[in-house]
């Protein structure tokens, strides 16, 4: 039975290695999850304020052109 207990000691310390390296790649890939959310959220941040620039930049115009043909309906 003693010949059996130096390959069971490998064996248990081989089995928790292998958890602690998996709770590692499991830590590693939630990091890069969250990682990718936050990148995700800025750009959608971005985005947002790329969308609200060009609505205000519609409206100005829009309003430009209402002045103009209110100008020339006027004028005409």
């Amino acid at each position: 039975m003693e010949g059996n207990v130096a390959p069971q000691q490998r064996a248990e310390k081989l089995r928790e290695r292998a958890a602690k390296l998996l709770y590692q790649a499991q830590r590693h890939n939630d990091d890069i999850d969250n990682l990718s959310k936050d990148s995700t959220e800025m750009r959608l941040d971005d985005y947002e304020t790329i969308l609200a620039d060009l609505n205000s930049r519609l409206e100005r115009v829009t309003r430009d052109i209402h002045e103009k043909t209110d100008f020339h309906a006027t004028c005409g």
